[in-house]
C-alpha cells in the first residue's frame, strides 16, 4: 500500500462554484454559488489526508476576494494558486 501522501489540485470556478464572467467574480458584492456535492467531496478529501490546492485563472490582484467568498461558503482548502490562464 502506498503511504504517501496525496494532493489534489482543483480549479474552483465551474468546478467547486459556478462560473461567472470575470467582472462579476470580481466584484465584492456579489457571492459565489456552491456547485452540488462541493462540501462534501472536500470533507472527503479531508479525512483521507489529501492536501488540496485551488487552481484559479483569477488575477492575483483578486486573491482577498475570492479568500473571501471561499470562506463564505465554507471552501476549504491548503494552497491557493491564482492567475493560471
Amino acid at each position: 500500500m502506498d503511504y504517501r501522501p496525496k494532493t489534489l489540485i482543483v480549479d474552483i470556478d465551474g468546478t467547486l462554484i459556478t462560473h461567472k464572467k470575470p467582472n462579476e467574480s470580481a466584484n465584492p458584492n456579489i457571492g459565489v454559488e456552491l456547485l452540488d456535492g462541493t462540501i462534501d467531496k472536500l470533507l472527503e478529501w479531508d479525512r483521507l489526508g489529501y492536501k488540496i490546492i485551488l487552481l484559479t485563472g483569477r488575477k492575483e490582484s483578486m486573491r482577498s476576494i475570492t479568500e473571501k467568498q471561499l470562506a463564505e461558503v465554507g471552501i476549504f482548502y491548503d494552497m491557493l494558486i491564482m492567475g493560471v490562464g
